[in-house]
């Protein structure tokens, strides 16, 4: 065995058995953990994806789904009495807060292994850490529900309030105002995956910065009928240009979706004084379609312009057993990203499959296809292949091995064919810890 090898085997050693060392020290839960006294597995199969009852807490707005408010350890500070209700509107409606402040936090640690051999052959890169992100929410009562996100690398990303059950039968109307990711990723959030890459159908930006997942301001009417129908519709703030422009365009969205058999998607079904019951297991199938309707505001170096875009997707997730495979796909049209009323089509679609092999170790294999053309001519033809093995260490400590195979597809250009490279097609292999407290 070469000497250079066998050096990165120590090295790659030495950074595992630190990373196991320094995960002991982070014996902390998040805080919806502290204030319901449970364990994180509760609303978790690995952090950060979560179970049935995990999603319908995030869907009810961070409020305990019904015939389990009773779990609550932490008992919040009473804003008002409860009799102050009978003499509304002579009273202030009765409210609460959290009783301690609701902050979570998690970390990465982060090994990248470069595989291609250029630039530089073999290239080992530490990155600790990768990102601190800090993460609060709660509920004000059960009606009002708050959520947000602040990280070192893009600062405040997300912040919203949610006021809960407006009108009619519970679920049946619900309204989501501050920045967030808008909810045509309802079907495959991004704090839901295991991978440490987004799949193509959230994160690929067919022409210029915009891009499903990218959180904007906006204001956002949501409702479940029947346990099982979800409704999503809402209006965003346009992007780019100046501060008047975006003020004067607006994006538009709705995602309708049906959930056949399993838990209902408001935790219909779900109670936990039966805590040996697997919340992993929901034998179920959830199809959703969506759509947006935007306006991108770009510029040259001659002009501004618009570019109106549309996207119409997909999404669905099937669980079997201990087996969860989800998938989903996006059509767009960019009228005119390049100024000059050249449409450009794109369609990306991905399949995925998680599976539980025991409760601490479960295995992912992603396959994710781009394409984007300009009439006849390609701009993005590619597919990746994203194997990934996710260790929980601890509930709260989470280790990641993941690869990255990519493989171009032959572009047409103006008639004639170039042929792609694909001589150094697996990219990279990562090694990422994530610690949450």
């Amino acid at each position: 065995m070469k000497k250079a090898n066998i050096q990165y085997i120590i090295k790659t050693f030495f950074l595992i058995s630190l990373i196991i060392l320094l995960s002991n020290e982070s014996s902390a839960i998040p805080a919806f953990a502290r204030k319901y006294k449970t364990s994180c597995m509760t609303c978790h199969i690995a952090i950060t994806k979560r179970n049935a009852f995990g999603e319908a807490f995030r869907r009810n707005g961070y409020v305990m789904p019904e015939h389990n408010a009773r779990l609550i350890k932490e008992q919040p500070l009473k804003l008002g009495a409860e009799a102050w209700k009978e003499v509304w509107p002579d009273a202030i409606w009765p409210s609460d807060i959290p009783g301690s402040f609701p902050v979570a936090a998690y970390t990465m640690m982060r090994m990248e292994y470069n595989i291609m051999k250029s630039p530089e052959k073999n290239q080992l890169s530490f990155i600790f850490p990768n990102d601190l992100v800090l993460v609060f929410g709660g509920a004000f009562g059960e009606d009002v529900g708050f959520f947000g996100s602040w990280g070192t690398e893009y600062g405040l990303f997300k912040f919203y309030v949610r006021l809960n059950d407006l009108i009619g039968p519970k679920h049946l109307l619900n309204i989501k105002v501050g920045t967030f990711e808008p909810g045509i990723m309802d079907g495959y959030p991004g704090n839901q995956r295991l991978t440490l890459d987004y799949t193509a159908v959230q994160d690929y930006s067919a022409a210029g910065d915009w891009r499903p997942r990218k959180t904007r301001p906006g204001i956002e009417l949501s409702g479940i009928i029947a346990h099982h129908l979800q409704y999503i519709a809402g209006v965003a703030q346009s992007q780019g240009g100046t501060e008047l422009q975006q003020i004067n365009n607006k994006d538009f969205y709705l995602r309708l979706a049906y959930k056949f058999g399993g838990y209902g998607l408001d935790g219909d079904g779900i109670l936990l004084d039966s805590l040996h019951k697997n919340l992993s297991v929901d034998n179920s199938f959830t199809l959703g379609l969506f759509s947006y309707f935007g306006n991108s505001l770009k510029a040259n170096l001659n002009e501004s312009y618009d570019n109106k875009f549309n996207r119409f997707g997909v999404d669905a997730r099937c669980l079997i057993g201990e087996l969860d495979l989800l998938g989903g796909a996006i059509y767009g049209i960019d009228e005119n990203p390049l100024a000059d009323n050249n449409r450009l089509t794109s369609l990306v679609y991905f399949v995925e499959g998680n599976y539980m092999f025991y409760p601490w170790l479960i295995g992912v294999l992603r396959f994710e296809q781009v394409n984007s053309k300009f009439e006849n001519n390609d701009v993005d033809k590619y597919f990746n292949i994203i194997p990934n093995i996710t260790i929980l260490f601890r509930q709260n400590v989470r280790f990641t091995v993941e690869g990255k195979i990519n493989i171009q597809g032959d572009k047409n250009l103006n008639g004639f064919i170039q042929v792609a490279d694909n001589t150094e097609s697996f990219k990279w292999l990562k090694l990422n810890a994530v610690f949450a407290f």
